[in-house]
């Protein structure tokens, strides 16, 4: 990392430029995850799918980039994070083409479990260069950031996908190989200025042996506050795999009778305040050291938001817009786990760290609520219970995930932060 001598203006734009670029790739795959709530009703009427199959399509892309989640990081680690860039998008852009070419859904599945392996380093990736580029004061910031790109990939994906096949009228294939076309560019760009800082390494650390450095990991994420952390990720960015990238547009456009355009430009301003939510966070905490009181105090608001918004009967669909943006920006609360776990394991297994993290974050929502939603949406449908009632009833679960973040924050403990200057951002918890 660059933690000593004269960091320079080139550096510092050098720096961006790196992390920047890796930072699209966690813009681009974000997009993946959203593509088929937005192309859900096209999707369905291609494969002839129900309820319970779109959460299992949508769904697919999680399992693979859940389970490689600490693979990849550890892959990142020794292989270099070029090289892992390099092959993660070659290998998005091939599942981009096999979905787009489906004819069935077995192979959409295939296609989304692919997809999933290939973007599984990206946040990893996109961190790792971050700690590595710049100086370690900046890292919480650069987390937020991050994860802010994320979050306008995720508004993309509900606005600029929904743009493609509403406005300009393309079908979800067509809409498919546009994403196929924007990996391309952005392996171009990774190629031609993506590259390792070697000289920052520790050697000793990073000789490890496979086995030292799995003893090293195992050790680090077994420790109870590591775990809680990531149960906190887990029960805030559930929210945002189960409800904003896949169940949000159609519940939109049924309890407030809109069109796919109007319910994804609606969803997209989630996407938008949870952008500013995770940069906003992220400094937030570095600057005070509250991250327990911004925790809490977020996932209860967001609890109350989505709650309010459930209650179609209350709120006009302008108001909607804005709870959504509210609800987004206090749920941008998820990316301070990864400031935390960056300050608590050693730089050999740091990427697999933030790559465990990353994990927990998806652990809960897509792989488990997207098809549980989507079955008893399916379930109350054939008990007779009408569409609007469904949907009011089932995403329920997502405020009660909030709460429990609440409830974890009870008990993860609040980092000691030096504020001398050269002891700032050495925490240690009680």
């Amino acid at each position: 990392m660059l933690n000593s001598g004269i960091f320079t203006k080139k550096k510092l734009m050098q720096a961006y430029l790196i992390w920047g670029i890796a930072a699209l790739f966690v813009l681009y795959q974000v997009i993946f995850q959203t593509s088929v709530g937005v192309m859900m009703a096209p999707v369905r009427e291609s494969f002839q799918l129900t309820y319970t199959q779109v959460g299992v399509l949508s769904s697919a892309f999680f399992y693979t980039y859940l389970f490689l989640q600490i693979p990849s990081g550890i892959l990142v680690g020794r292989w270099g994070i070029r090289n892992t860039l390099l092959f993660a998008l070659v290998t998005a852009i091939v599942s981009c083409i096999i979905f787009a070419k489906a004819q069935n859904i077995s192979t959409a599945i295939f296609s989304r479990i692919l997809m999933g392996a290939a973007c599984a380093p990206a946040i990893s990736i996109a961190m790792e260069l971050g700690a590595q580029w710049f100086p370690v004061s900046m890292f919480a910031f650069i987390a937020g950031l991050t994860e802010a790109l994320g979050m306008i990939g995720g508004a993309f994906g509900e606005l600029g996908l929904s743009r493609l096949m509403g406005s300009i009228g393309l079908n979800w294939r067509q809409t498919m190989w546009v994403c196929v076309y924007m990996g391309l560019c952005l392996f171009f760009l990774a190629w031609i200025f993506v590259k390792n800082k070697q000289e920052d390494r520790n050697a000793s650390e990073h000789d490890a042996s496979p086995i030292q450095l799995r003893q090293q990991l195992m050790t680090s994420l077994t420790q109870p506050q590591i775990v809680l952390n990531g149960l906190f990720a887990a029960f805030t960015f559930a929210v945002v795999a189960a409800f904003a990238c896949l169940w949000c547009v159609p519940f939109l456009q049924v309890a407030y009778q809109v069109d796919i355009v109007k319910s994804a430009h609606a969803t997209s301003w989630y996407f938008i305040g949870a952008a500013i939510g995770t940069t906003l966070l992220g400094w937030i905490v570095d600057k005070t050291g509250y991250y327990r009181l911004c925790m809490g105090v977020s996932s209860l608001l967001s609890a109350l938001l989505i709650f309010l918004l459930l209650q179609s009967t209350l709120l006009n669909f302008k108001q909607v817009t804005i709870v959504l943006f509210l609800a987004g920006l206090c749920g941008g609360c998820y990316v301070i786990p990864f400031v935390l776990i960056k300050n608590q394991v050693g730089l050999n297994i740091r990427a697999a760290a933030l790559g465990y993290t990353n994990m927990m974050c998806t652990v809960l929502g897509a792989p488990i609520l997207q098809p549980l939603i989507g079955w008893l949406l399916q379930s109350m449908h054939v008990a007779g219970i009408s569409q609007v009632q469904a949907y009011e009833r089932v995403l329920l679960i997502i405020p009660f995930c909030y709460l429990l973040a609440v409830y974890v924050v009870c008990f993860i403990k609040e980092p000691a932060v030096s504020r001398t200057p050269c002891q700032k951002n050495q925490q240690a918890y009680h």
